[in-house]
Order: C-alpha cells, then structure tokens, then sequence
C-alpha cells in the first residue's frame, strides 16, 4: 500500500468537511478519503492517538522522536491550511506485523478512525524478512478535516 501524501485526497477532505459543517450533505458521519502519510522515520512513540493541526505540532512531534539511523530524515510535508494529520500509535512494532488505518469517518468535529493490526508471513520469523520494513511503532497517519476536534480510534 502506497502511503503518500497528494492534494487531490486533502481537498477532497477539506470539501467535505466544509460542506458538512455548512449544514449540506448528509445528517450523519461523512466518510473520509484516507491519504496515509509516512511514519516509517519516526522513533519509537508511546502508543495512543494524536491529531497535529499546525506545522509547529508536527514539527515537534518529529523532533521529539527521533530516527537513530537516519538523522537527516525529511519530516513529511503538510499543508496544514487546508488539513489536519490524525494518528493511531499501538506501541513497538514487532517483526512481521503492521498496524493499517482501513476506514474513517468524520461528524461534528469528531473523527473516528478504525485499523486492523495484521500479522504477515508464513508463520515463520523469516518468511516475512524481505517485505518487512524495519520501523519502530505499529502505527499509521493520515489526513482528517482541518477542524478535527476530537478523535477516537477503534481496533476493527
């Protein structure tokens, strides 16, 4: 699966969300276009839920979990006037395994995102060993609403 970062999908949010919070579409939760971004330099993070609505929140985020084997790594690019980034962090990453976010939706200000955590290989520590990324956290971002309020993430 992809995890990169477009404007299509962030404005296809925002849209949404300013067409709900206008009073139009539909009464209930509005399901969101998930556009994942890259967790794979971050070091390791407690596990929980976060939402990061301004470049000075991610920036500190990423400072404050640094990468020891890539130092110089580039703090993925947000453009926080148009979307906020949501999180769901379920600890250290195990070999084999990952945590996806498959679905969410947004009401009022509230996200709900829902993930799975899959483990992948032929039940053996090294049949997974070439397509598994070594990262730190079992974990997953993506781009919500820029007025998220609340989030709640719920294991599917």
């Amino acid at each position: 699966m992809s995890r990169s970062t477009s404007r299509a999908p962030a404005l296809l949010i925002a849209m949404a969300a300013v067409v709900a919070s206008c009073g139009g579409g539909s009464s209930g939760p509005v399901d969101l276009e998930l556009s994942h971004v890259q967790t794979g330099e971050l070091g390791p993070v407690t596990a929980g839920t976060f939402v990061f609505r301004s470049q000075a929140e991610w920036e500190s985020f990423w400072t404050s979990h640094p990468y020891g084997w890539n130092p110089a790594r580039t703090i993925p690019t947000v453009d926080f006037s148009v979307v906020a980034v949501a999180g769901v962090f379920a600890g250290t990453k195990g070999r084999c395994n990952r945590l996806d976010i498959t679905s969410g939706s947004s009401y009022r200000g509230d996200v709900t995102l829902r993930y799975k955590i899959t483990t992948f290989g032929a039940s053996t520590p090294s049949s997974c060993i070439g397509s598994d990324p070594f990262t730190f956290n079992l974990a997953d971002l993506v781009l919500v609403p820029k007025d998220t309020q609340g989030l709640t993430a719920e294991a599917e």
